[in-house]
């Protein structure tokens, strides 16, 4: 059985965090726009999932937009497979829609934004 890319970890109703399964690492999205991993669960690791049109699945910043126009910032990845920015990403592009696959059921503890971390301690 082929291991996962990435765990979905429901945080709200359709918000979920981006995991990286092999680092640990969450997805996560600043007020730029840039992706960037993440070691701790921060507000930026938030994304909104919503399924398009077409059956795909676009994941957008729960914290971030545009200021003028109000339209959210996705996730998207270039030809090459490279994060792109969230402002430059369009959810009717291709660069932005994602086919998840379940592979396995897996529970996990929903992560805080209100846990200690070792610097805290």
């Amino acid at each position: 059985m082929e291991s996962p890319l990435f765990n979905l970890i429901p945080v709200g109703l359709r918000v979920v965090a981006i995991q990286g399964a092999r680092a640990g690492r969450y997805v996560a999205m600043n007020g730029a726009g840039v992706v960037y991993a993440s070691v701790h669960f921060t507000a930026e690791c938030r994304f909104k999932e919503c399924v398009f049109e077409n059956y795909h699945v676009l994941y957008a910043s729960a914290l971030y937009r545009q200021r003028r126009s109000g339209r959210a910032w996705y996730l998207g990845l270039d030809r090459h497979g490279r994060p792109m920015a969230g402002h430059r990403v369009r959810k009717d592009k291709a660069a932005a829609h994602f086919l998840p696959q379940l592979l396995e059921v897996a529970l996990y503890r929903e992560p805080s934004l209100h846990e200690p971390t070792t610097s805290d301690l």
